[in-house]
């Protein structure tokens, strides 16, 4: 299953699906995240690792700066924790103010100790299987 989240003119914004390789849910922001992509990305992880044996997350965040997210969209992150219950999330690809800004949110919604970043997909595989 795959989810995509789009312009009103049809461009693609973000996408998330399982990826099998990972086992995690997988999302790839083309675009900055507001609060009402933050509430679908939320829906769309928890549905994906329903009934799964691992609930891990990997955030490809390479392609866009996440430096701006406005108060509503933290609160929705914030409160994400509750919902999708993740026990690994990987960041793959944050600049240094990206990397930051993730912090504070990843701090807000609790999953600081569960959060790691990495600057490739190799080390997020390593690091989320255990190697």
């Amino acid at each position: 299953m795959k989810y995509e989240i789009l312009t009103p003119d049809g461009t693609l914004r973000h996408e998330i699906f399982y990826n099998t390789e990972f086992e995690a849910a997988y999302i790839v922001h083309y675009d900055r995240v507001n609060a009402d992509d933050a509430r679908q990305i939320i829906d769309s992880v928890a549905e994906l690792l329903e009934g799964k044996k691992h609930r891990y997350m990997v955030d490809d965040i390479s392609r866009v700066s996440m430096t701006k997210l406005d108060k509503e969209t933290r609160a929705v992150f914030a409160k994400a924790g509750e919902k999708i219950q993740l026990e690994k999330i990987a960041m793959i690809g944050a600049d240094p103010m990206t990397r930051m800004m993730s912090k504070v949110v990843v701090a807000l919604t609790g999953e600081a100790k569960r959060t790691k970043f990495f600057r490739t997909e190799q080390e997020a595989l390593a690091w989320l299987k255990g190697v």
